[in-house]
């Protein structure tokens, strides 16, 4: 045994040590649910995922575009379902962190699918670029940092939100 090993080893024969007990190292926190298989997992996810999907395309159909006083057409419904799915998100998100007890399947199935799917990155990119093709670049810049900075409010408030929401559910 070496000199450090030796030293590890008195360190842990303390009597602080041997005073502790598995109930004061126990948590207050409800043990966390088992969190569902792979193949189970990824089922969640597509369905949610389908669900959002399908949402978010429902939302294009009915506000397509708002034309701005330079005439660039505006992706509102994109600004809408990011900034409404990132809320969601952190509510959810929230929720979930207070509560570690949820079903492992929530998140998958919430967060993961159904935000993800409702909410599109690909969808901002292509609206950005379209706004940029039509000789707009100043609108198409506005449109990008009010979308990230509205997107991470959201999320943010949504998580402050749902989790208090949840603690005062427990108490």
């Amino acid at each position: 045994m070496t000199e450090q090993s030796s030293r590890r080893s008195d360190l842990m024969h303390t009597a602080e040590f041997h005073a502790v007990t598995s109930a004061d190292l126990a948590d207050d926190r409800p043990a966390e649910a088992p969190e569902p298989g792979a193949g189970l997992t990824a089922l969640l996810v597509g369905v949610g995922g389908a669900l959002g999907a399908a949402m978010r395309w429902s939302l294009e159909l009915l506000y397509p575009f708002s034309v701005t006083p330079t005439l660039a057409e505006i992706p509102v419904a994109t600004l809408s379902a990011n900034v409404i799915g990132c809320l969601v998100a952190g509510l959810i998100a929230g929720v979930l962190d207070a509560r570690p007890d949820t079903p492992g399947w929530v998140r998958p199935l919430t967060v993961v699918g159904f935000c993800g799917g409702f909410t599109s990155l690909s969808t901002f990119i292509i609206g950005v670029g379209s706004i940029i093709g039509g000789h707009a670049a100043l609108v198409a810049l506005e449109y990008a940092f009010l979308t990230v900075g509205l997107v991470v409010l959201s999320v943010v408030f949504g998580f402050v939100v749902g989790r208090a929401g949840a603690k005062r559910r427990v108490a």
